[in-house]
């Protein structure tokens, strides 16, 4: 994937999480497929890209009542991703380029004596394996950076789900 497309895929995941932050704590987690696709230019003729999130919807229960969390939730979408086919709203001629999962979770700020605080996450995996990651702790004075991390060890999760998420691509011809 050109080096443009993963700025493209880091500036719409940073989007995504500013987003999620600002519906706070009632949001249950997201999943999201990013297309791109060759639009017309402009005056001097040619094609430009266009990359856009489309959310796939995933009712709220599951997330909470699935005995294996956010990585079963995500086996269970990619069957059931498999059979349906693409969500509406997506074009025959774009391309999947990457996915993401925002995710809000509660951590334990031990350096103020045991107060929860609200971390957002918003993790992406691109067609090319590269690994996006952005965590926001709750009150943060600014949004967490974008990490990419380009060569990601074989076998290391990188986030609850990030093996789960990669295997969406494998969903094969059946997508645009």
């Amino acid at each position: 994937m050109h080096e443009m497309s993963t700025k493209a895929v880091g500036n719409t995941l940073i989007q995504l999480h500013r987003q999620q932050i600002s519906f706070g704590l009632q949001q249950p987690p997201s999943l999201h497929l990013l297309l791109q696709w060759h639009l017309p230019d402009a005056p001097g003729g040619g094609w430009r890209k266009a990359i856009k999130a489309r959310s796939v919807g995933i009712a709220d229960e599951r997330w909470a009542s699935h005995p294996q969390r956010v990585p079963g939730v995500l086996t269970d979408v990619r069957h059931e991703l498999r059979a349906a086919g693409p969500p509406p709203g997506t074009t025959k001629n774009a391309t999947v380029i990457a996915w993401s999962l925002l995710n809000t979770d509660i951590a334990i700020d031990t350096a103020q004596g045991g107060r929860h605080l609200a971390v957002y996450s918003a993790d992406g995996v691109d067609v090319d394996g590269k690994v996006y990651q952005i965590r926001t702790a709750e009150r943060a004075l600014q949004h967490g950076e974008l990490a990419i991390t380009e060569h990601p060890e074989p076998g290391h999760d990188h986030f609850i789900g990030h093996e789960q998420l990669a295997a969406l691509f494998d969903l094969g011809p059946l997508w645009p």
